[in-house]
Formats: C-alpha cells, sequence, structure tokens
C-alpha cells in the first residue's frame, strides 16, 4: 500500500478546503476517489459522478502524466506519487446588441 500526495488546482481548493493532503493505503487511482469521497462527504458529488468517475471538466494527472494514459482509475500507484486534480470551466458567453 503506497502513500501519495493528492494537489487540488482551480475551483477544487474551494471545494476541498484545501491546496493538498496525503493519503494513506492507496493501491489503484480509485482507492484515492474513495478515500476523497470519505473525506469530502457531500461535497464529493461536485467531483465525482455517481458513477465514481470524475466529473467532466476534472482533470486528474499522476506525476505529470494524463490518468486516462495510465489506465483510468486502475492505474497502479507507488508510494511517493504525486496526484492532482484540476479544473477547467467551459462558460458560454452569450453577445447580442
Amino acid at each position: 500500500m503506497a502513500r501519495v500526495r493528492v494537489r487540488f488546482y482551480g475551483r477544487l481548493v474551494d471545494i476541498v478546503g484545501e491546496r493538498e493532503m496525503e493519503l494513506d493505503g492507496v493501491e489503484k487511482l480509485s482507492d484515492v476517489y474513495e478515500k476523497l469521497k470519505e473525506k469530502l462527504g457531500k461535497k464529493a458529488r461536485l467531483i465525482f459522478e455517481e458513477t465514481g468517475e470524475p466529473r467532466t471538466g476534472i482533470i486528474v494527472v499522476i506525476n505529470g502524466e494524463a490518468a486516462s494514459f495510465r489506465g483510468g482509475k486502475e492505474a497502479k500507484l507507488s508510494h511517493g506519487d504525486s496526484i492532482t486534480l484540476d479544473s477547467i470551466d467551459v462558460i458560454q458567453v452569450e453577445g447580442g446588441g
């Protein structure tokens, strides 16, 4: 089981209430997701879908590489890995005159 550092950026800092946390006892990215859901309680629904996957617009990176390239939530983790969660918000601007 590994100990990993999870960093938050963008609006996720406001949701989580901190920029960084360490999580123990994880083997896969899905373990990180579960531990985050436990810690965040109801706020977790702002980050995760009911399926357990991150919501659209949430980017997950493991040691600088997109998690999707490492197997998604099944990606294996090692002690000291760095997981980053960031958000991309798309705002539709309507104009007129």
